[in-house]
């Protein structure tokens, strides 16, 4: 059995959405922080992982777990031939693409691994529950991920920095949070040192 630490900090909770156009969330007490994967790169990642150990705090951590395959991926994009409209069109994540995904994934994994920081890995659907989310049928993608934004501007009214890229990992955040205190209610936000 591994001793009790003490910590006199606020405990950490992160979530992340492990892809390039995802993010990573922290709430520490009534802080949260966003960060965009596009913006970190590994060694940003690395380094914000530092931090967040550096801290002194006990470290909580839920990892969007996802599906290693090809997906079919609906959007609604301006349409550049007709100029008039935009219509719906499925595309498929191709292999590059799916390549690209899963070595970021495997990165994140392994920077989370090496630097210690405690982590779980919990399908959509289990955050995506909490905060009474689904995807309705035949929604696009886009569509969704702008439901997904305004719920964390609904739980999260004063967090600055809410963009579609880190609108999952501040709900994945969220999902830790509730997942280790059994809390769902959350006080006002404010700035993190790191």
């Amino acid at each position: 059995m591994e001793p009790q630490v003490a910590y006199s900090k606020p405990p950490v909770y992160i979530g992340i959405d492990p892809g390039l156009s995802g993010g990573v969330a922290i709430i520490v007490g009534t802080t949260v922080k966003l960060y965009p994967f596009m913006k970190l790169l590994t060694s940003g990642f690395i380094d914000l992982m530092q931090g967040v150990l550096g801290y002194g705090s006990e470290v909580k951590c839920i990892l969007e777990k996802v599906s290693a395959f090809p997906a079919a991926v609906e959007d609604t994009t301006p349409c550049p031939q007709c100029g008039t409209g935009v219509h719906t069109m499925k595309m498929i994540r191709g292999a590059t693409s799916t390549w690209t995904f899963a070595q970021n994934y495997g990165e994140i994994i392994g920077v989370l691994r090496a630097l210690g920081v405690p982590f779980e890995e919990r399908p959509p659907k289990a955050w995506q529950g909490l905060v009474f989310m689904k995807k309705d049928r035949g929604e696009s993608q886009s569509s969704w991920k702008g439901r997904l934004k305004d719920k964390g501007r609904q739980l999260y009214p004063n967090v600055v920095g809410l963009t579609l890229p880190v609108a999952d990992a501040l709900l994945i955040a969220h999902f830790c949070r509730a997942y280790y205190t059994g809390k769902v209610d959350l006080p006002p936000v404010k700035e993190l040192p790191f």
